[in-house]
């Protein structure tokens, strides 16, 4: 089967899903720290209203966000929630106190999407996302920032892992619903790409025609101005912002004062 006629039919299901929307049911396990994600957007993108019906029941200790900083959890009797909104780049640690199922309505993640994964994070390692409704496996996933040499190690919920540099890999599929700790020896950028597409690039070459340019200039000047287009290749300095600094190293690249 070719590639192009599973990108078609890849493209055909994405469309019926945004038609009807999707379900997405997460298992939650007593006595484990489960990390999930999300592949299905609710209306309502609040965390602690996504888990309400776990807290009516009474069985959910708290959540955790990706570096692990922000949290849903109770403080003195009442639930304080620093998350906020989900965001299907991350993943999220649950702690229930009895098994149990919950069960997401919406509409199907937006791809691609574009997340800097940090060499500073606690331990090193960040809890991200996985908002794919399909497996696939965590060589092509991650080919692209692995063949940058800075991928340490990719680990499952299961104490499965993938550390590329000592030929391990027992995690082989990453699970539509599922986080993974994620560790890099130096911040990168990463993207979740349509399945079976390539959407990594360069930093600096923002319109990824493989060349950095003026043009790219521009298009980073419009993102800053107008907020208009993807300008996360246009973050030089992987600070999570793309702004004039920048534009200075962009220009540094393209004069070859690195």
């Amino acid at each position: 089967m070719s590639k192009l006629f599973i990108t078609i039919i890849g493209f055909i299901s994405i469309a019926v899903s945004f038609l009807i929307g999707e379900t997405q049911t997460i298992e939650l396990e007593y006595a484990n720290w489960n990390m999930i994600s999300f592949y299905v957007l609710p209306e309502n993108l609040d965390i602690q209203d996504i888990f309400q019906p776990v807290i009516d029941s009474g069985n959910l200790i708290s959540i955790y966000e990706g570096s692990q900083l922000d949290s849903l959890k109770q403080v003195d009797g009442e639930w304080v929630n620093t998350i906020g909104d989900i965001d299907p780049k991350w993943g999220y640690s649950v702690y229930v106190n009895q098994s149990v199922t919950l069960t997401i309505e919406g509409d199907p993640v937006e791809l691609p999407l574009a997340i800097i994964l940090s060499g500073s994070d606690p331990a090193g390692m960040s809890t991200i996302g996985y908002p794919f409704n399909v497996a696939q496996p965590v060589t092509e996933v991650f080919e692209y920032i692995n063949s940058l040499g800075v991928l340490i190690l990719v680990a499952n919920g299961n104490g499965q892992y993938y550390m590329p540099n000592f030929n391990v890999n027992t995690v082989v599929d990453l699970e539509p619903g599922q986080g993974y700790r994620v560790s890099v020896f130096d911040s990168v950028l990463f993207h979740y790409c349509e399945p079976g597409t390539d959407c990594n690039c360069t930093l600096g070459d923002v319109n990824i025609d493989n060349e950095i340019n003026v043009v790219d200039i521009i298009s980073t000047v419009n993102c800053i101005l107008n907020g208009t287009g993807d300008c996360s290749c246009a973050d030089m300095n992987l600070d999570g912002r793309i702004d004039i600094i920048d534009i200075v190293l962009m220009v540094n690249t393209i004069l070859g004062n690195e």
